[in-house]
């Protein structure tokens, strides 16, 4: 099959000034025997486990797996210049990795870079790269682009010591360069029997594997010139497989224990399926019954709790192409069983369909046919609770309900005086009765009534089969605290409206609910990930490239979704990728807006960017007003992703930290329709200064029309500040209303963002050890007033956190100040803080970490701190209130500096019912 190819190779080397290559290494099952890899002449590596080989006989590089080269078969390692060779597709990368090289840091005195011996080429975090040590220090060539993941790719690094300089070449292409002065390569000595290793390197202090497939590696002693590789990357081009491109990224929603979902569009049509099973295998296909570009496949077959590698193919045109693989984790899916208990189907199907919302809690009330509990169970995914005073009858429905396999998750028997008020979704009631039944329901939750219609003003009502009504939540003028965007509402308050019932000190609260997700849900506590959403009755979460929905009053799992390229980290530099209303999640999942149904998972929609910014550019910002989804249009691969070591806990000053996320358009899409309402292009507007208000959306915008040609949307604090202005649009139309100049002049910007009310707009920026605050009309856009705020410290986010706009005031630790005119009431308050965490409103208090760490209240009343004990949020914002509700789902996994209770818990104020 590569024979012509072989021979295009063989002339091009003809025809060219050729190194001279001394190692080659072919990964296919062939050249092994057990153990043993074959190479070059006489050259033998060995596996460090038991190999094992894909369906196309290539070696399975799994993050475990790496080969050790027997370096007495091999002709000694270049000692001047020196050409590395690959062809790989790697699946997925840790903080670094290494493909081929001989590095070890024999120094550990020295700083990060110092003490370094060898080279290696390989990747560090999404990137690749290759490593030199000049015999001193570390020299590194970091591609700019990052590594295009399930796709065969050729990387070339070539180290030149007569020009003096470390390149690197991505499919061909230059993509990286370095100076590199040094005569020769410098390795560590024998005595340190630093191993020439394939698939593996050694970085602080850890040792590191890749994941995918390797085809074959070279090395040469000598610089191969530009024209002998691309004759190779055209050999690359002949490989086999292809990648497969998405329209809409995969994503995956469990249904069942044993069931998930599964579904991607891609750009082409053709046969499709995926691969899946508990290994990098595989092993079993489930096939898409379409044949065009949107594909939907259900796995019935899974094992409880058991993660599952998967990958996706197409065959167009008589050709196969491959995604990456991806792992979705089975101790994730916290679906209920599913029952079949009840006799009455036309009574299962009617409940079914009277719900907006299948999960949750039910509660029959005593004294009610547990035929009504068996249809209620097998018409959703509820915990049904049956009610019951006596103990004969309790016995019965449990051994009952136990020989059936229902007992227990979904169907229990209790007794009334045990069951919480205000928690359930649904309450099945006698509705002749003393209806004491409806303290059960929860703010959100439905109530069937049997033989009579009760008299609730809170509910409407429909008749519900011969001798029976339905009653759901009426429509109401009460304002409820809503947290819908990553600071709560679209202005960037870091306050909901939400004030507890005026409580400030942590003892005033009691839990509702306690359990899941815990801390192997999520990334980890230091990244700094987008904050949960609390509205409509609901709570949502994200984890390590997951999501979660829970009951609001109760906390029980509604859904969960497995998305592979959900992720996106350092907030404090960004924006969020999700907000949402009542009913629909709004979610930025690469090139696509995924419309969510808030109460079931199910995807809506997927929405495009219009033209032209559809093909190179992702959905950066997102925010939704009543009948708007406002986002932007960032270069594609601009949004923060990394999370894996200390450097991702972006609190460092330097420009890998502090680089702002910028899109190159603002864009209002009808919430009804899909369609376009108005776009906004500019050369830059700055993610994190972005504040809506009423009918006006504020940001920063930059007036630099070389950026349109900048290959990234992360910008330096030098690329925006000189030619930066305070914009207006009007939301409804994208009218621009008016622009002010921006009055930040500093050079090194940590954070920058921006604050709305209905009077004005406020950009707050921190540095040089100040936090500075300057406020600009909402109607003219006049500067009113500035203010500085001295930072309290420089470390742990004390010098970037993001002020709370609440009673009329800012909340800028350590001052108060009034929000009319940025003077200082009071100085010296808000508590002595202890962690990064950044400080949320509370209306009579603001929550912020003190003490040891723990989630603690600062009263605004008595200016004393209460805490809650062993209750740690995460690095940024994980802690919100809402809906009359406190929620903390888990964000501090993985934190060394205390004993946390590692759960997700809801709280309300004591003796208060959930406001409705």
């Amino acid at each position: 099959m590569f024979a012509p190819c072989i021979v295009m190779l063989c002339v091009a080397f003809a025809n060219a000034q050729q190194p001279q290559r001394v190692q080659q290494w072919r990964f296919e099952q062939t050249n092994f025997s057990g153990s043993v890899l074959r190479g070059l002449g006489s050259a033998k590596a060995t596996t460090v486990k038991p190999p094992e080989f894909d369906d196309e006989g290539l070696l399975i590089f799994s993050g475990e797996q790496h080969l050790l080269v027997d370096q007495s078969s091999v002709p000694d390692l270049p000692r001047g210049s020196f050409t590395v060779e690959a062809w790989v597709r790697l699946e997925q990368t840790d903080r670094w990795g290494g493909m081929f090289g001989c590095l070890q840091k024999v120094d550990a005195s020295g700083g990060a870079l110092n003490g370094w011996k060898g080279w290696s080429l390989g990747t560090n975090a999404e990137r690749f790269e290759m490593r030199c040590s000049d015999g001193d220090k570390l020299i590194a060539a970091t591609a700019t682009d990052p590594i295009a993941f399930g796709e065969w790719q050729h990387v070339v690094g070539v180290c030149d010591t007569t020009k003096s300089e470390l390149r690197l070449y991505i499919d061909g292409k230059l993509s990286a360069e370095m100076g590199f002065v040094a005569d020769s390569i410098s390795y560590p000595d024998a005595s340190f029997n630093t191993p020439l290793a394939i698939g593996w390197c050694e970085a602080e202090g850890k040792a590191y594997s890749i994941m995918g497939h390797v085809r074959e590696l070279r090395l040469y002693e000598g610089v191969a010139d530009e024209s002998l590789i691309a004759a190779h990357v055209e050999w690359s081009q002949e490989l086999p497989d292809r990648a497969l491109e998405f329209s809409v990224r995969p994503g995956v929603r469990f249904l069942t224990p044993t069931s998930a979902e599964i579904r991607w569009d891609t750009t082409v049509a053709g046969e499709a399926g995926v691969a899946y099973g508990p290994t990098k295998k595989l092993g079993k296909i489930a096939f898409s019954s379409s044949t065009g570009r949107s594909h939907r496949v259900t796995l019935t077959d899974l094992i409880p709790g058991k993660n599952y590698w998967y990958r996706f193919g197409l065959v167009e045109d008589g050709k196969r192409t491959f995604s990456p693989l991806y792992q979705f984790d089975g101790t994730m899916n916290y679906s209920p069983p599913v029952t079949d208990v009840a006799a009455d189907q036309e009574l299962v199907d009617r409940i079914r369909s009277s719900l907006d919302q299948l999960g949750g809690f039910a509660v029959v009330e005593q004294g009610i046919d547990p035929a009504w509990a068996e249809a209620v169970a097998d018409a959703t995914s509820m915990t049904v609770v049956v009610c019951a005073d006596e103990q004969q009858q309790m016995d019965q429905l449990r051994r009952r309900w136990y020989e059936q396999d229902a007992y227990g998750i979904r169907l229990s028997v209790q007794d009334p005086s045990s069951v919480p008020a205000a928690f359930s979704n649904l309450v099945v009631v006698d509705g002749a009765g003393a209806l004491d039944g409806l303290r059960w329901r929860s703010a959100t939750g439905c109530v069937i009534a049997l033989h009579q219609r009760p008299e609730a003003a809170e509910l409407q009502w429909q008749k519900f089969g011969s001798d029976a009504w339905f009653g759901r939540p009426a429509n109401t003028s009460e304002k409820v605290a809503e947290w819908g965007h990553q600071y709560g509402s679209a202005g960037n308050a870091v306050y909901s409206g939400e004030r507890l019932d005026e409580i400030d000190k942590t003892e005033d609260l009691e839990m509702r609910w306690i359990g899941r997700p815990g801390a192997d849900f999520g990334t980890d506590r230091q990244p700094r990930m987008p904050a949960p959403l609390a509205i409509g009755g609901r709570l949502f979460h994200q984890g390590m490239n997951r999501m979660i929905a829970l009951d609001a009053f109760n906390g029980a799992v509604l859904w969960s979704l497995e998305i592979p390229d959900l992720r996106r980290v350092n907030l404090p530099r960004d924006s969020s990728n999700w907000c949402a209303d009542a009913n629909q999640l709004y979610v930025a999942v690469k090139d696509r807006l995924w419309v969510i149904d808030a109460a079931s998972g199910t995807m809506k929609d997927a929405l495009v960017l219009p033209e032209p910014f559809a093909e190179a550019h992702e959905w950066g910002y997102l925010a939704n007003t009543d009948d708007l989804i406002i986002g932007s249009a960032t270069k594609a691969g601009s949004a923060y992703t990394s999370f894996f070591g200390r450097y991702n806990w972006f609190e460092a000053s330097d420009a890998a930290s502090t680089a702002k996320v910028s899109g190159d358009a603002l864009v209002a899409y009808e919430k009804t329709a899909g369609s376009v309402r108005w776009t906004y292009p500019a050369d830059g507007i700055v993610h994190s200064t972005i504040a809506i208000e009423g009918s006006h959306i504020y940001f920063v915008e930059v007036d630099d029309p070389s950026l349109k040609d900048a290959k990234t949307g992360k910008l330096l604090d030098s690329q925006i500040w000189p030619s930066a202005s305070i914009v207006c649009l009007d939301s409804r139309t994208g009218e621009k209303l008016w622009q002010s100049a921006s009055p930040v002049s500093q050079d090194q910007v940590l954070i920058s963002f921006g604050i709305s009310d209905d009077s004005q707009y406020i950009l707050q920026t921190s540095a040089g050890g100040y936090y500075q605050l300057a406020a600009f009309d909402a109607e003219t856009g006049k500067p009113t007033w500035s203010r500085d705020v001295k930072w309290s410290a420089d470390d742990h986010s004390a010098h970037f956190q993001h002020a709370i706009a609440m009673n009329d005031r800012l909340y800028v630790h350590p001052e108060i100040l009034d929000a009319s005119d940025g003077s200082v009431i009071q100085t010296g308050t808000l508590g002595t803080r202890r962690g990064c965490a950044t400080p949320v409103g509370l209306g009579n208090a603001v929550l912020f970490r003190g003490g040891s760490g723990p989630i603690s209240f600062w009263s605004l009343k008595s200016d004393t701190r209460t805490e809650i004990t062993r209750m740690r949020p995460s690095c940024w914002l994980s802690t919100i209130a809402a809906q009359g509700m406190l929620f903390s789902p888990e964000g501090g996994g993985g934190c060394s500096c205390g004993g946390w209770m590692e759960t997700s818990i809801g709280f309300a104020p004591k003796s208060s019912k959930v406001k409705k």
